[in-house]
């Protein structure tokens, strides 16, 4: 179910929602709801070629999602293992797509960052 909410923005707002809303061939409305999904962590996929209509905010969000750490346990714990039974392996492949769409996801919402100029290098150069 969905509601309906009015929203009071200054102009500057609006005019860069409009801006955005305009260069991704979307609605302001569809960029607001995107975003607050996001920053409220109820779309923690948001396909990649969304990114661009996204706040710089939502995409640091991206960006520092972890890897779930359960996951991320296991997957070590099978590539250590020299044989593995056949789910283990079906699990193992989910579990590494899975790392290779989160390292997707955050490479490009970095990668959306820099284009608009956003200064990344802090983030990248950290320990």
């Amino acid at each position: 179910m969905a509601h309906i909410i009015a929203l009071e923005l200054t102009d500057e707002a609006y005019e860069r929602l409009k801006q955005s809303a305009d260069a991704s061939q979307t609605t302001v409305e569809e960029i607001l709801a995107d975003n607050v999904d996001v920053v409220l962590g109820l779309t923690p996929h948001v396909e990649i070629d969304d990114y661009p209509r996204l706040s710089n905010q939502a995409l640091w969000l991206i960006v520092a999602q972890p890897f779930s750490p359960a996951d991320d346990t296991r997957m070590r714990e099978l590539q250590q293992r020299e044989r593995l039974s056949e789910p283990e392996r079906v699990d193992l492949a989910r579990l590494t797509t899975e790392f290779d769409r989160w390292v997707l996801r955050r490479s490009m919402a970095l990668k959306t960052l820099s284009e608009r100029d956003v200064d990344i290098r802090a983030y990248l150069l950290r320990d």
